[in-house]
């Protein structure tokens, strides 16, 4: 096979990194789980360590400086997602981005909950999962919506719920499955969801960087974001919450981020940031080439699997995903332990289901939300690229793991 990088020069199995190349010493392709911090992002953040270390609520020039530096990020941010300045939130990252949008929500909190009506997919990261059903302790009805056999929510299996329901007051769907990588259909969930006049939010976070995200093209009323899934720094987060959403904040305290979210503002990471997410869209044409070239690598270098009599299967059609994320699995073999093989040897991937010694092996629940069979479902092992990785890194995981599974 021919493989020339569009975005690196791209090394095979007869060649190795040069020290410039690679620091780590291990292959990693986990990159769903995070990214490194790409060096514009480094050196954004490092001046705002010393040289401009002031609180930017402080009301002198040094405070103001800071200030004015993040308002600068927070525009640049909002540009990137097509948003206005006072529409982005910064906080801790998408866990806290998530449980701010679904229990501060004004419809949703204690007391105004009860009698109201979500609908989540069944495939969300727990991190807005389990909020959304949490609500249902404050008397709200909680709607997990299933995903075809590709792995994508379809709109009409929404209508179908909130249509049996009678109503619809807020709905999470995610843009990108950050197991599978299934892009899912966003804007259509959304025309149902508004429909209903329901209050939509998408957890995007495994879509940065990806895909174009344009939040008035979607139509979602709050979306949430997260620094180190597009090689920016950990501890930094993003909630863009559309002009006219009612929140209340979850922390309370100072009156930072319009009254959303109080506490001093991580100034470097905001920075970092808004330097990672400019040069996620500058770059997104380079990176989608080069990880596509990886992608249609791996299919290829993975039919050695088939001529060895090694059962696998592909959890989610190539053309419905980002072209950074491969889901495969390896029939009557638990995924732990294919994790812990490939770890042993260096190479760095995710498991796609939990397993347990006590209880037996459990298929993760987007796994089984898919409808999986469970022998396949039990060894679902998550492949993600990153713009680091080269062709060598297939060869070297596609060896090790025919070692593995042929003994």
């Amino acid at each position: 096979m021919d493989v020339k990088s569009i975005y690196r020069p791209v090394l095979t199995s007869s060649t190795k990194p040069g020290k410039n190349m690679r620091k780590a010493d291990y292959i990693y392709l986990d990159s769903n789980a995070s990214t490194p911090l790409i060096i514009e992002a480094k050196q954004a953040m490092e001046e705002y360590y010393f040289d401009n270390f002031s609180n930017s609520s402080s009301a002198h020039a040094s405070g103001r400086r800071v200030k004015d530096a993040i308002e600068e990020a927070r525009a640049v941010i909002a540009g990137c997602l097509n948003a206005a300045s006072e529409e982005i939130v910064f906080t801790s990252g998408a866990s806290e981005s998530l449980n701010l949008a679904i229990f501060g929500y004004h419809h949703l909190d204690r007391d105004r909950a009860r009698g109201k009506t979500l609908a989540v997919g069944a495939i969300e990261h727990h991190a807005s999962l389990y909020p959304a059903l949490e609500t249902a302790k404050y008397g709200a009805s909680v709607i997990e919506v299933k995903p075809e056999f590709d792995g994508a929510v379809s709109a009409a299996r929404l209508e179908e719920a909130a249509s049996k329901a009678c109503a619809l007051d807020f709905a999470s769907f995610m843009l990108v499955n950050n197991e599978t990588g299934v892009i899912q259909p966003v804007a259509e969930l959304v025309n149902v969801a508004k429909k209903y006049g329901a209050c939509f939010l998408c957890d995007a976070v495994a879509a940065a960087g990806k895909v174009p995200i344009d939040v008035r093209a979607l139509g979602v009323d709050m979306l949430a974001l997260s620094a180190h899934k597009f090689y920016g720094p950990k501890g930094c987060g993003i909630l863009f919450v559309r002009r006219g959403t009612r929140l209340a904040p979850r922390t309370l305290g100072g009156s930072h981020e319009f009254g959303l979210r109080a506490g001093t503002l991580n100034t470097p990471a905001i920075i970092a940031t808004a330097a990672a997410l400019k040069k996620a869209g500058e770059d997104f044409a380079e990176r989608e080439k080069h990880c596509l070239l990886l992608k249609n690598y791996l299919f290829k270098k993975f039919e050695i699997f088939a001529k060895n009599n090694i059962d696998i299967r592909y959890n989610s059609p190539a053309e419905k995903t980002v072209s950074s994320t491969v889901s495969v699995s390896f029939k009557n073999v638990e995924a732990e332990r294919i994790v812990e093989y490939l770890s042993g040897k260096g190479i760095m991937v995710s498991a796609g289901s939990a397993c347990s010694s006590k209880s037996g092996a459990k298929a993760s629940h987007v796994i089984e939300a898919m409808g999986v069979p469970f022998e396949y479902a039990m060894g679902a092992v998550r492949i993600s690229f990153g713009i680091y990785n080269e062709i060598c890194d297939i060869d070297i995981l596609t060896s090790a793991l025919v070692s593995m599974l042929k003994k």
